[in-house]
């Protein structure tokens, strides 16, 4: 949750996830009275949902205008994709089996 209000008052809630992002909202739909709920959803191959990727830029461009570098959205996008990256590597190093060498 966003320390400072994000949209008429109310803080913002994220979430991220990889999938299941209508059962998220769902799940979460109670909170939009107090909250404005976020999903994040990134999938392994890297595409962002459509709510994210606005959200995202909305927080890319309140950067650029704080850094007065208006490259910051790319910046924010890129370093996303990286995580994306060393998390799917994560994944493919955790899938190998190795077994037991013999002493």
């Amino acid at each position: 949750m966003t320390l400072n209000p994000w949209h008429a008052g109310t803080p913002v809630i994220w979430d991220v996830t990889e999938m299941a992002a209508t059962r998220k909202m769902a799940k979460h739909s109670d909170l939009s009275s107090h909250f404005v709920f976020q999903l994040i959803a990134v999938e392994t191959q890297g595409p962002l949902n459509e709510s994210a990727r606005d959200l995202l830029s909305e927080v890319g461009r309140k950067i650029s205008e704080r850094s007065g570098d208006e490259r910051e959205i790319q910046f924010l996008f890129q370093r996303i994709s990286v995580v994306v990256q060393r998390f799917n590597g994560v994944l493919l190093h955790d899938s190998f089996y190795v077994e037991d060498q013999p002493d």
